[in-house]
């Protein structure tokens, strides 16, 4: 991805990051603002109420204390036990206390449990009454209905039970309206509270009821949703969305500015890289300038000067090695023809100081020797003096399969009975080729696995990278790993007469021709499992495909 791609990308994502956690922060202070302001708020209700619900409660109390001692009530408890007028009669008496002291509910219970009259309801006569505790006030779970039960005593006796019901519903409807919101009470067995609904502005207050021995009673249960907190966050939401879309265009604008005033000149140092890498010396540097884009260029300048004077030390010194080593070759192979031709010599000599009858049989025959001895000498001279001369190339961007063709369509007829296994790529960019010298490569390989005995020959041509491959492949005895590390050197050869030079020079131009020639080991193919070697070429600069040999 381009430079100014990521840039962009980054300004946008850190936009992105800042805006979110901004509203985030807006809406955790208005929230946490309005929470706060509730929660003061339902503690001064929560008071008050309890305040009330207390007073109501000892109203409750007091009422059902009087009842529960009451003569006459105890008398219509003890014979309402079987329907009829008495409990008519109970039934109207208990309508009528609840009204005047304005319960909600009033029952009569009797001593095994059952119901035997309520002032709220006609009927359920006989039907078993709520279990619950004699002289303790609770709620029950669904209703805002504070009760209490008390026993009726006659002369010492038990007779049953009533039991009151004082509705809270209204203090409730007074508190809600004060909040704002909602108010509900629950019991105190009801563990499984209300709760905020996340990343919204509702928000919910829970306040214990605790009777005066500091039991629990219930809860309060306060809530509501901030209308106006919920507004404001909208509107700050709207603004923030405003400086959004200003910012966006700023990156946007930042994104397309920074290719020409960043970019290109980074660009022009990519493109100088790749021009040292490719062993070329004129750059194309972006203009000096007072930036830090303007301090890379000079420190690549310096750099590049740096390896330019380094790679010329090198090669001044790789050529006098090179140098060095083949003088020592020559020597060595200028040396062994010496000995025969010195020994032929001393012979002579000798056969001519004792008037040896034999000499003009060790004439004929030592002239010969020596004749051939000076016939390989001149053809090491020959061929020394060619590689020393050898031309640089001149090569211009051509098909590698089409080159590749041409090169061994000569070789075709002169050895027989070799196969040819042949296998191009056709989407290869145009490689530069130096035609004659790429030939004189393949030729030279072909030559050398026909001398080998190879009977087949497998060419495959590939792309790796930036550079297109060609894997020349034979059948023959292959390369001894001993000998694998002087392979490319000049003078070693492995067969006999040979010179030594056909792969150095091979190896040579491969390497003028800004690509390389090595062996592989083992061979890729299982047709051809001898020497293998793999020529690799970079792309030319204006590398568009090209209709090669399929």
């Amino acid at each position: 991805m381009r430079l100014h791609l990521r840039l962009g990308l980054f300004l946008g994502c850190l936009l992105i990051f800042i805006m979110s956690a901004l509203a985030g922060i807006l809406y955790w202070q208005v929230r946490v603002t309005f929470a706060e302001r509730s929660a003061e708020e339902a503690s001064r209700l929560a008071e008050s109420a309890t305040g009330q619900a207390d007073a109501r409660s000892k109203v409750l109390s007091d009422f059902l204390s009087g009842l529960a001692q009451d003569y006459q009530i105890g008398l219509l408890f003890r014979e309402a036990a079987q329907s009829g007028p008495s409990q008519r009669r109970l039934i109207e008496v208990m309508n009528a206390r609840m009204s005047s002291a304005g319960l909600r509910e009033l029952t009569a219970i009797s001593p095994d449990g059952v119901v035997l009259a309520r002032g709220h309801r006609v009927a359920d006569f006989g039907d078993p009454a709520d279990t619950a505790a004699p002289g303790a006030v609770y709620l029950t779970s669904g209703s805002a209905i504070l009760r209490l039960r008390l026993p009726v005593r006659l002369q010492g006796r038990g007779v049953g039970e009533v039991e009151g019901g004082l509705d809270l519903s209204d203090v409730l409807a007074d508190m809600g309206r004060l909040f704002s919101g909602d108010v509900a009470l629950l019991t105190a067995a009801e563990s499984n509270l209300p709760r905020a609904r996340p990343l919204t502005f509702d928000v919910v207050v829970t306040k214990p009821w605790r009777l005066a021995d500091g039991s629990a009673l219930g809860t309060f249960v306060f809530s509501k949703s901030d209308a106006e907190s919920r507004a404001v966050f909208g509107r700050l939401i709207l603004r923030i969305a405003g400086i959004f879309v200003i910012a966006a265009l700023a990156v946007a604008l930042v994104v397309l500015w920074v290719p020409r005033s960043v970019t290109s000149p980074l660009r022009r140092l990519a493109a100088a890289a790749g021009e040292i890498s490719r062993g070329r010396r004129k750059l194309d540097l972006p203009p000096p300038s007072r930036d830090e884009i303007g301090d890379l260029t000079e420190a690549f300048s310096k750099m590049a000067s740096s390896l330019d004077e380094s790679e010329q030390k090198r090669l001044a010194a790789e050529r006098l090695g090179a140098w060095q080593d083949a003088a020592r070759m020559l020597a060595h192979e200028i040396k062994n023809p010496l000995s025969p031709v010195k020994l032929t010599a001393t012979t002579l000599a000798r056969a001519a100081r004792e008037n040896d009858p034999a000499l003009p049989q060790l004439a004929g025959r030592g002239s010969a020797v020596i004749l051939d001895e000076i016939a390989h000498l001149e053809k090491l001279l020959s061929e020394f003096s060619a590689f020393a001369r050898f031309p640089s190339p001149s090569p211009a961007p051509a098909d590698l399969n089409a080159a590749v063709r041409r090169s061994i369509d000569g070789f075709r007829g002169k050895l027989e009975g070799v196969r040819w296994i042949e296998r191009y790529d056709p989407d290869i960019p145009p490689v530069p080729i130096d035609a004659g010298m790429f030939a004189e490569v393949l030729q030279n390989l072909t030559r050398n696995a026909a001398e080998s005995g190879a009977r087949t020959v497998h060419l495959e041509t590939s792309r790796e990278n930036r550079h297109a491959v060609l894997v020349f492949a034979d059948d023959g005895p292959g390369i001894p790993a001993a000998r694998r590390g002087s392979l490319f050197s000049p003078y070693f050869t492995t067969k006999p007469g040979g010179t030594g030079l056909g792969l150095a020079v091979s190896r040579k131009i491969m390497i003028e021709h800004g690509g390389d020639l090595d062996l592989i080991d083992p061979s890729p193919f299982s047709d051809a499992p001898g020497a293998a070697f793999r020529m690799k070429l970079p792309f030319a600069e204006t590398a568009a495909p090209v209709g090669g040999a399929r």
